[in-house]
């Protein structure tokens, strides 16, 4: 089965995560969501897969190049200028025969269970277009379908204004004919007017999806996508390395990675991750759902929960994280408080690509990008978002001077 996926889009709305890297190389319990996508098309036998890259797509062929994936040959197709879904699928025009069927997947979701295989399943039967549809908790952002009894999609209304619809949403997977290009090219290459009239003249059938499935759209999804996988998780994996202190603890499912270092006092209470060579420093918490990343250091008395750090990031002693999520090569200074809750418990908003939106969290901590230095004794509110490469001075009341 022909396969391509799509990760060229420069995913604005996750910033400050997607600033330095396409969103697909997010990594979430230590590997990028693209790693996660190519083993569950491993699972059902697919080995040639095309990619499409554009928004740091250097990055994607750069760690394919040092970390090949087995059984699977990947070919790369570069989308120039990223001008949404339907121009990325037409980059494959040349590859896909108009007789041909393949499968099409957007490469920022992530699924519990094999999504794919449920798709591949449907069509064995079905012999007919298909994409992937789930039920969500908010459908605002997502193309919305409506089908018949026969499961057949009659419309799809994309990112509709009105809150209340509590439809199915396209779940970012497709098994499409060849001469969805000739729609694409008939309709100014937008995909959602492609796909309703291919539904139109030749039918476009839903695949219901029914487990877990996250889709990676704002920098808070990762939080989500991290639990997802976490809640599988009902045994512990522990590298036999593992150097633990006495007086240090371990309760519930966890996964620790080779090399590391767990001192006297520090407490891990899972599920939670703690990625290769990282240093969990005396009398540390790490409460559930915290995920850390390789090379890492969390300093003495750092409390953390339902926190992602992505690799290399130091975080000083006495300091705590909340549902936030850490940017690679971060220092966080001494005694630095992330704050996840607004004193009147109210919604948190975060500013995304322009506008202001509504998390719909109670809880919500910092979004720290790549590369940033934090000075000791901050004291960041909820929602707070820091860029790539900034430098924040340490936090004074005196500096020594006369």
């Amino acid at each position: 089965m022909k396969t391509m996926i799509l990760t060229a889009g420069a995913g604005r709305k996750l910033d400050p995560l997607t600033e330095t890297r396409p969103k697909p190389m997010i990594e979430i319990c230590g590997e990028p969501l693209l790693s996660r996508l190519f083993r569950s098309l491993q699972e059902v036998g697919i080995s040639h897969v095309d990619v499409v890259i554009g928004h740091h797509g250097d990055k994607i062929r750069e760690y394919y190049s040092h970390k090949p994936v087995d059984d699977i040959s990947i070919h790369y197709l570069d989308q120039e200028s990223p001008k949404g879904v339907g121009d990325a699928v037409l980059t494959g025009r040349p590859r896909i025969a108009p007789g041909d069927f393949f499968l099409l997947v957007y490469g920022d979701i992530l699924f519990s269970r094999n999504m794919i295989g449920s798709l591949l399943n449907s069509f064995k039967s079905l012999k007919k277009p298909l994409a992937s549809v789930c039920l969500t908790r908010n459908s605002r952002d997502f193309g919305n379908i409506y089908m018949d009894h026969e499961m057949r999609i009659n419309d799809i209304i994309e990112k509709p204004q009105r809150s209340d619809l509590g439809n199915y949403i396209l779940a970012g997977a497709f098994l499409l004919p060849g001469t969805i290009m000739d729609y694409l090219s008939r309709c100014e290459n937008r995909f959602i007017d492609a796909l309703i009239l291919l539904a139109k003249n030749e039918g476009l059938y839903a695949s219901i999806w029914e487990g877990e499935w996250v889709d990676l759209g704002y920098p808070w999804d990762i939080l989500e996508a991290n639990q997802m996988l976490m809640k599988q998780w009902k045994t512990s994996r522990i590298a036999s390395d593992l150097i633990q202190e006495p007086g240090s603890h371990i309760v519930g499912p966890v996964v620790i990675e080779s090399g590391v270092i767990l001192k006297s006092g520090a407490n891990v209470i899972g599920p939670c991750f703690i990625g290769a060579g990282s240093f969990i420093g005396h009398n540390a918490l790490l409460r559930n759902f915290t995920s850390i990343g390789a090379k890492s250091i969390v300093g003495f008395g750092v409390e953390m929960k339902n926190s992602v750090l992505f690799e290399q990031v130091e975080i000083g002693r006495l300091s705590f994280l909340g549902d936030s999520v850490i940017g690679r090569n971060v220092n966080i200074g001494s005694g630095t408080v992330m704050v996840n809750i607004n004193l009147d418990q109210s919604r948190i908003r975060v500013s995304c690509d322009g506008d202001v939106v509504d998390s719909g969290l109670i809880k919500l901590g910092a979004l720290v990008g790549d590369n940033t230095w934090i000075g000791a004794g901050h004291t960041l509110l909820p929602g707070t978002k820091i860029s790539s490469g900034s430098i924040i001075p340490h936090h004074s009341t005196h500096t020594g001077k006369r």
